[in-house]
């Protein structure tokens, strides 16, 4: 349902929707005091002609492409429909926005790269990739592979995941362990079967054994780390079918020509939080702030 608003100064198309903002989610970079608003939480305030199925006093998420900006103040953001999805009532905002950036990207590099598509309005799985018997996610520790872990465990639950985690520290060996310790956890917890620290001089050794003891082979390597870069004799564990993602490039579209993918993401995403599929990811390259 449209609504209007005599006192709004900030005009929108008719196809948007002008959001009071009580969280954001920012992607941190490699330098600590760099990084980019990736998603939004908040409550509509306004919605335009056009838009049938959210109305004013919803909370939403807004997803934020990377490397572009958009209309807002402080308390409060101009977004398009494609990039908004409903919020699970009984989430906090902070949680929530916090998983819009990484499992937008993380469905996207399912259907894109892997043609693994969960339908909506009823997720069943629409599958165009055979079974992949064990499956390697670096970089365990950021969001995009904790949203990975959870959405490869959904999409293929018969698949072995195996995690390698890093967590840049100086510190004495047990402080750096205890670092680590929490994402390789998570990963567990998340459907992986096998966890490791990505630091681990023989990490390629390791990595070989859980191989051999949970799947008959590797046929798929997710990057979202840059591990193989430090690591490139990792392609080498890779079946000769088998197939490697640089999760790191992979770029979600969000242009004029694009909208209706995203807007599928977007109503994707908003099924799977509605059934409680998924979780707020926890890693060590994205935090939130709330007004």
């Amino acid at each position: 349902m449209a609504t209007s608003s005599s006192t709004n100064d900030m005009a929108i198309g008719s196809d948007e929707m002008l959001i009071s903002l009580k969280a954001t989610a920012h992607l941190r970079f490699q330098d600590p005091h760099s990084d980019i608003v990736v998603a939004r939480a908040g409550t509509i305030d306004t919605s335009g002609k056009a838009i049938k199925n959210h109305e004013r006093g919803q909370d939403v998420l807004v997803f934020m492409q990377k490397g572009t900006s958009q209309s807002c103040d402080i308390s409060r953001a101009k977004a398009r429909a494609s990039r908004v999805c409903l919020m699970p009532p009984d989430m906090s905002y902070a949680d929530a926005a916090s998983m819009v950036y990484p499992f937008v990207t993380g469905l996207t590099i399912l259907q894109t790269q892997l043609g693994i598509e969960f339908p909506s309005p009823s997720i069943g799985l629409a599958r165009t990739v055979g079974s992949v018997p064990t499956a390697l996610i670096l970089g365990g520790e950021r969001a995009l592979a904790d949203a990975l872990t959870q959405l490869l465990h959904l999409a293929l639950p018969g698949t072995s995941i195996l995690v390698a985690c890093r967590v840049e520290d100086t510190s004495h060996p047990e402080p750096f362990e205890e670092a680590v310790r929490p994402f390789c956890h998570r990963a567990l917890e998340n459907g992986a079967v096998y966890s490791i620290d990505a630091a681990a001089p023989d990490l390629l050794e390791h990595l070989q054994a859980a191989v051999d003891t949970y799947g008959a082979s590797l046929q798929l390597v997710l990057d979202a780390g840059e591990e193989v870069t430090r690591w490139p004799g990792i392609m080498g564990m890779l079946d000769g079918g088998g197939k490697f993602v640089d999760c790191t490039r992979v770029h979600v579209d969000a242009g004029t020509h694009e909208d209706n993918c995203l807007s599928k993401v977007m109503a994707t995403l908003e099924k799977l939080l509605d059934e409680g599929k998924l979780r707020p990811p926890i890693c060590n390259d994205m935090y939130t702030t709330t007004l």
